[in-house]
């Protein structure tokens, strides 16, 4: 076991799995398809760290699916936006309850009432964040883990989202990390809002490799561009950032390519 103030690296790993939907998309596959690469994604790249999961698109059949097909091993917190239930899609945190422990788990809605199931500002749909406090059993260091999935609409409600979720962290226990979909390239300015707190893993990074993009579509060789990210306090160190790819025996199992970033804590 490590001493309390002992660096310990962990892998924070974020993924928009495109939700499960009869109106696909070119060249999409249907996610019981699609489910199989998502799902070993998860599997191969939290092998060797502790990984805290985030994903989003995530509707409620698929997350019975992934912890299915996943085991019992892993846990996940997470509702729907919809009705705070089971209605619409989740942004949930998956974890093995072998390295991790939730203390607390909540859902807020990225609006003017974030308390309650609601619409923000100019958002074309109801969005949330996902937050959820762990324990790393090893070092007994806890992590506020937030996971969201930002407006593709709302310029407003974006740069509200950002102001928003930088004030649910202001309070936070232990180190905070946020990741998901953020609808938002770096020029943006709810990017920009969260660069002035955060530092994005891509941009101070030890190493980093894999792709330059995370949105790719179905249909490769087509305009690609970055909105899905992972951030960190400034003084986190960020061993790595890597873009992997979504192209799973053959096929895109997602629109999205995941990414993942070891960080000490």
């Amino acid at each position: 076991m490590s001493g309390p103030n002992d660096p310990t690296q962990i892998q924070i790993y974020t993924h928009n799995i495109r939700c499960d939907t009869n109106n696909r998309m070119d060249n999409e596959q249907p996610w019981s398809e699609r489910k199989h690469g998502v799902i070993d994604l998860i599997q191969r790249m939290s092998m060797v760290l502790p990984t805290l999961v985030g994903l989003q698109e995530v509707k409620h059949n698929q997350v019975k699916d992934i912890l299915n097909m996943l085991g019992p091993e892993w846990a996940y917190f997470g509702v729907g936006r919809d009705d705070g239930e089971t209605k619409g899609e989740y942004s949930p945190i998956l974890f093995k309850k072998s390295d991790w422990e939730l203390l607390y788990g909540s859902t807020y809605w990225l609006s003017e009432t974030p308390d309650r199931p609601s619409k923000g500002w100019d958002a074309a749909l109801a969005r949330i964040v996902t937050k959820g406090i762990l324990r790393h059993k090893d070092s007994n260091k806890i992590v506020s883990f937030f996971n969201t999935h930002y407006d593709h609409r709302g310029k407003q409600a974006r740069e509200k989202s950002s102001l928003e979720i930088m004030s649910l962290m202001n309070d936070d226990l232990g180190t905070s990390v946020l990741c998901g979909d953020f609808n938002s390239e770096p020029h943006h300015e709810a990017y920009k809002t969260l660069s002035k707190s955060l530092v994005e893993t891509s941009q101070r990074c030890k190493e980093r490799r894999g792709f330059e993009h995370t949105v790719t579509g179905f249909t490769l060789g087509k305009k690609e561009s970055s909105i899905d990210f992972i951030w960190v306090p400034p003084n986190i160190p960020i061993i790595l950032h890597e873009v992997i790819d979504n192209n799973c025996n053959g096929m895109l199992c997602s629109d999205h390519r995941p990414v993942r970033a070891i960080i000490e804590i």
